[in-house]
Order: C-alpha cells, then structure tokens, then sequence
C-alpha cells in the first residue's frame, strides 16, 4: 500500500512539473482599427429591370450606400485609378 502511494506521488510531481506554472493573463492592447476608404465600382452587364444577375448587383449597390459609410461608389464612367 505505501508503494502504491508514493507512486501515486511521484505522479503528480512528475505533472506538476511538466506542466510549469500556469500562465497569468496579461492584459493585451488591441490597436484602433485603422479604417480606410474603399473605392467600389459596379459594372452592369444588361438592364437592372431584368429581376436578374444584374438587379441583384445593383441592389447590393444601393445597400451599400445606405449602409456602409466607409465606401466610396464610382459613379457611371469614373475610373479608379488603380
């Protein structure tokens, strides 16, 4: 029984110290998320009326001025410049 018991002991010692210590938490600083302009342009491939690709195309374009402040939509004939 005493055997069994100092095994058992040579166990957790041989845990605990392949485990180390346990690891504090430290507080982190996240940096501001730079926010950049993103310019968008929509090429239309046939008439929005369609009910089609294209309307669809088009309304995520109109959510995307509605909603998303950090877009700037070319409008029909500008390029990017890219």
């Amino acid at each position: 029984m005493k055997g069994s018991i100092s095994y058992v002991l040579l166990v957790l010692l041989a845990l605990v110290v392949a485990c180390g210590e346990v690891p504090t938490a430290t507080p982190t600083v996240t940096p501001e998320p730079v926010v950049e302009t993103v310019k968008a342009a929509f090429v239309y491939v046939g008439p929005v009326g369609d009910h089609g690709w294209t309307y669809a195309h088009d309304q995520g374009r109109k959510y995307l001025e509605a909603n998303v402040s950090n877009v700037d939509l070319l409008g029909e004939r500008q390029r990017c410049g890219c």
